[in-house]
C-alpha cells in the first residue's frame, strides 16, 4: 500500500503518481527534488548478492526504500494555477509557460509580465512534453497564501536536478526578483513565507530569511523542517543525525542513523541508530526504545509505533532436500558403451550374427544404465546448485511499542509486508510457518527448481493474515487478502481477495473494527477491480467494476457513478465533496469526456479534454484540442457555467497544492 504524500490519498501499489493529486515522484538516486515535501522516509538496508534464488524465496519484498530523489525535470509548456493555494485573497490570475518561460497574468485584464529568464537551460528537454513530468514539476512553484509572493525555479538543468531558486512579489512585478541560491535541489517554506532552507547539489544545507542566508551543515543527505521553520532535523552522508534549533548552534544527536521518522510538527522523532530504536522530543533526551530494529513501519502521535526487527541464519537449498541416492550414486560409475560389430572381424557369418545379437543385447542394458547415470549426473548438479553458499536467509519479526511496554505482534511476517493505517494504530500482515516446510527426497525431483517451488508453495500454504489494532491481532479468515484500507475514525476496514484467477477481479469484504478486535469481515461487493481502489474522505469506498483497458464502471459504497471510467484519472474535490473524473478516454488522441458528480447524477464539464486540475474553491482548469504535433491546446476555465478560454497554445497543466510541511525531504 502507498499513500500520497502530498495530499494523503490511499494509492495503488503501482501507482507512479497520485491519482488524486497529481504529486508524482522521480527517480530515486541521490538528493531530493526542489519542494519536495515527500512522506517520513524508510531507508533500504544493504543485502549480500544471492548466488541462487533460495533467498529470494524469503525475502521477495524489499523494505520500504527512503524517499531522497533526484530532480528529473521535462518541460512542457505548463500552467500554475495560484488560485490553489488555500486564503489567496485575490483569485483573477494564473501561471503559466509559453515560449519555454513561466509568465504571469490577470485574467480579467491585460497584464502579462513574464517570471523567468531561462527556465530550461539544458537543450535535451527543451521540447519534450509529458503530463506525468508536468505535475511533477508543480512542486517547484509556491505562491503564499495572501497571492503576494511567489517562490520558483529558474535555469533549470534537468540533467543534474538542479536549478536556480528565486523569490519575488507579485504586487510589484517591475522590480527585479531576488536570488536565493545556485544549484538548489530541493527546498521549504515556512508557514509564514519569511524563511527558506534549501539543500544545494554538493550537499550544502542552508536556510534563507529572504534578506541573507545562513550556512547550517555540508554533506547533508536528508533533512526536515518545521513549519515555523525554527527546528530543523538533518541526517549527513555518514549517518551522523543533527538537530538545529532556532538560533542555537547545530547539536549532533546520533550517529550511524539508518532509519528515521516523525510526528508532522517534528515535535517527536524516532529513529534508528545501530540498530537500536530511540524516541527524542525537542525538550528531553533520547529514549531506548528497543534493540534489533530494522526500520520503523510507523508511527502515530498518540505515542504508539510499529517497527521490524530481523534475524539472520545460514542456510542452502540441501537444507530442504533428502538425499536418498547419496551411498548408491557415490558407487555408481559410467557405464561403458558396448563396441558394435562389423563382419570383417569375424570368420564366419555365423560368429557375426551371434556377436550382433550379444550387442543389442549389450546395448539395451547399456541405455538402461546410462538413463540411471544421467539421472545420477542430474542430482549430483542439483547438489551442487543447492550446495551453494550457505546464503544468509533474513527473518521478519513485527513489534509495536505503545509508549510504555513492547509487544510482539509476529514471529516470521511473509515476505517483510505490511499496511498500516495513517490515522489510528492498526496494522495488517501476514505471517508464515517456517516449518511447515517439508524435505523433498532427492529421487523425486528433476531440478533445484523444485525445490524451491516446494518452500514456495509451502510458504503460501502457512500464510494467516492478521489485522492488529494497537497490539492486538485478529486472525483473518483471508488469507488471499489484499489493499487494506482502513477508515480515518479507525472503525472500518476495507480489503480485497483475488477469487478469480487469472483475472482482475476481486471480492470485496467490509469489516468493522472495535477497541481490540476485527469483526467478523463480510463480502461487500465481487467482481470488484485491484485499479482505481481507495477511500475518499477516510470513509466512502470508491471502487471499479468491469474494467478494461483502464476504464469501467465506477461505483462508491455500491452506487453506481458513470460507465467507461477512466480508472487513473478521477480527482475528488474534498472541500466541494465533488468527484471529477473522464469518460470515454481515447488513448491515441489523449483526451476524454471531463465530468463531475456529487453525489447525484454526472454533469459534463466539456469534451475533448486532455488535462485538468481543480483549485480549493471549485474552479476547475482545463485544457482541451490538444495536438501531438504541436504539444499544445487551449486552457479553459470553468466555474459552473461555459467554460472560459484564457490561453492558446498551452501543453501541459501543472497544478500546485496547498503545501504540506515538515516532511523529510
Amino acid at each position: 500500500m502507498k499513500k500520497c504524500p502530498k495530499c494523503s490519498q490511499i494509492l495503488d501499489d503501482s501507482a507512479t503518481y497520485c491519482y488524486s493529486c497529481g504529486f508524482t515522484p522521480s527517480s530515486s538516486r541521490a538528493k531530493p527534488a526542489p519542494n519536495q515535501h515527500p512522506a517520513a522516509s524508510k531507508q533500504t538496508p544493504k543485502k549480500k548478492k544471492s548466488s541462487f534464488s533460495i533467498k529470494g524465496l524469503f525475502d521477495k519484498i524489499p523494505k520500504k526504500a527512503i524517499i531522497i530523489t533526484a530532480a528529473v525535470i521535462v518541460l512542457a509548456v505548463v500552467i500554475i494555477l495560484l488560485s490553489t493555494f488555500a486564503g489567496s485573497s485575490k483569485k483573477d490570475y494564473t501561471l503559466y509557460i509559453k515560449d519555454k518561460e513561466l509568465y504571469f497574468s490577470k485574467i480579467n485584464d491585460d497584464e502579462h509580465a513574464k517570471i523567468t529568464k531561462s527556465l530550461i537551460n539544458n537543450s535535451k528537454h527543451k521540447n519534450s512534453a509529458n503530463d506525468d513530468l508536468s505535475l511533477y514539476l508543480s512542486r517547484y512553484c509556491i505562491v503564499s497564501d495572501n497571492g503576494k509572493k511567489i517562490f520558483y525555479i529558474d535555469n533549470v538543468n534537468s540533467t543534474k536536478g538542479t536549478s536556480t531558486l528565486y523569490w519575488r512579489k507579485l504586487t510589484n512585478l517591475k522590480k527585479e526578483p531576488t536570488e536565493i541560491a545556485k544549484n538548489v535541489v530541493s527546498y521549504q517554506i515556512d508557514e509564514k513565507y519569511k524563511s527558506i532552507t534549501y539543500l544545494t547539489l554538493d550537499g550544502v544545507l542552508s536556510q534563507h530569511n529572504l534578506k541573507e542566508e545562513v550556512k547550517i551543515s555540508e554533506n547533508v543527505s536528508l533533512y526536515a523542517v518545521s513549519n515555523d521553520g525554527n527546528t530543523i532535523f538533518f541526517v549527513t552522508d555518514n549517518g551522523n543525525l543533527y538537530l538545529k534549533n532556532k538560533d542555537a548552534e547545530k547539536v549532533k544527536l546520533d550517529v550511524n542513523v539508518t532509519d528515521i521518522n516523525a510526528t508532522d510538527d517534528l515535535s517527536l522523532l524516532y529513529y534508528v541508530s545501530g540498530g537500536t530504536l530511540y524516541k527524542k522530543d525537542l525538550e528531553s533526551e533520547k529514549v531506548k526504545i528497543s534493540t534489533g530494529v530494522e526500520n520503523i513501519a510507523a508511527i502515530y502521535e498518540t505515542g504508539e509505533v510499529y517497527y521490524v526487527k530481523t534475524t539472520t541464519s545460514e542456510q542452502s537449498l540441501m537444507n530442504y532436500i533428502i538425499d536418498d541416492m547419496k551411498e548408491s550414486d557415490e558407487k555408481m560409475q559410467a557405464p561403458a558403451q558396448p563396441q558394435q560389430p562389423y563382419s570383417w572381424n569375424y570368420s564366419s557369418n555365423s560368429e557375426y550374427e551371434k556377436a550382433k545379437l550379444q550387442y543389442e543385447r549389450d546395448k539395451k542394458a547399456y541405455e538402461t544404465e546410462n538413463a540411471k547415470y544421467t539421472a545420477k549426473l542430474e542430482r549430483d548438479k542439483i547438489r551442487q546448485d543447492s550446495a551453494a553458499g550457505p546464503e544468509e536467509i533474513t527473518t521478519y519479526s513485527l513489534f509495536i511499542h505503545d509508549g510504555l511496554k513492547e509487544t510482539a505482534l509476529a514471529e516470521s511476517v511473509y515476505r517483510n509486508d505490511y499496511e498500516v493505517s495513517f490515522d489510528k494504530p492498526v496494522i495488517a500482515f501476514k505471517t508464515y510457518d517456517p516449518k511447515s516446510i517439508s524435505k523433498v527426497k532427492i529421487s523425486k525431483i528433476n531440478s533445484s527448481y523444485e525445490v524451491e517451488e516446494a518452500i514456495e508453495k509451502a510458504f503460501k500454504n502457512s500464510v494467516k493474515q492478521y489485522v492488529a489494532i494497537g497490539n492486538k491481532a485478529t486472525l483473518i479468515e483471508h488469507p488471499d487478502a489484499c489493499r487494506f484500507r482502513f477508515s480515518e475514525d479507525g472503525k472500518t476496514v476495507y480489503f480485497l481477495e483475488n477469487s478469480y484467477p487469472g483475472k482482475d477481479e476481486y471480492n470485496l469484504y467490509k469489516a468493522g473494527l472495535s477497541k481490540e478486535k476485527v469483526k467478523n469481515p463480510k463480502l461487500y461487493d465481487s467482481e470488484v477491480s485491484r485499479e482505481g481502489f481507495e477511500l475518499l474522505e477516510g470513509k466512502k469506498i470508491k471502487y471499479f467494476k468491469n474494467v478494461k483497458d483502464s476504464s469501467g464502471e465506477l461505483i462508491i459504497n455500491k452506487k453506481s457513478v458513470d460507465t467507461s471510467v477512466s480508472v487513473q484519472r478521477s480527482f475528488f474535490h474534498e472541500d466541494s465533496k465533488t468527484l471529477y473524473y473522464f469518460t470515454n478516454w481515447d488513448s491515441q488522441s489523449e483526451t476524454g469526456v471531463l465530468k463531475k458528480s456529487k453525489g447525484s447524477e454526472a454533469e459534463k464539464i466539456a469534451e475533448k479534454v486532455h488535462i485538468y486540475q481543480v483549485t480549493p474553491d471549485s474552479t476547475v482548469y482545463f485544457i482541451s484540442n490538444y495536438s501531438y504535433s504541436s504539444y499544445s491546446g487551449n486552457l479553459y476555465s470553468y466555474q459552473g457555467k461555459e467554460p472560459e478560454l484564457i490561453e492558446k497554445n498551452v501543453s501541459g497543466l501543472i497544478p500546485v497544492y496547498n503545501r504540506s510541511l515538515c516532511k523529510f525531504s
